[in-house]
């Protein structure tokens, strides 16, 4: 999937109206000139769909144009965010439920 480059406005809204369970989204953002990856991961909890947003900063500036994802469990997914040219890639892994959601490196 494409990259949505946000980088010139603000990061949009989690849209819990056109996603579903397990959709993710991923925004190129940036703030106070530091580039960042912001991931959108929906889940249900009960019969509510929910959009926990974890963001990545970067303090080089890989230019990163798509993603793919695969869910390893109910609450985490493994999400790779790659250059379709030089296939630089960074390996993340996404996790969200109740309270608590955080994005590492792998």
């Amino acid at each position: 999937m494409d990259i949505k480059d946000v980088r010139q406005t603000l990061a949009p809204a989690p849209d819990l109206i056109n996603h579903r369970y397990h959709d993710i989204e991923v925004f190129r953002t940036k703030e106070n000139d530091a580039e960042s990856y912001l991931v959108y991961i929906y889940r249900t909890e009960g019969d509510t769909l929910k959009c926990y947003q974890n963001a990545l900063s970067m303090k080089s500036k890989p230019d990163m144009d798509k993603a793919a994802y695969n869910w390893l469990n109910d609450t985490l997914a493994n999400v790779r965010l790659y250059n379709s040219v030089s296939n630089k890639e960074i390996v993340l892994e996404v996790y969200g439920s109740g309270k608590m959601h955080g994005i590492y490196t792998k």
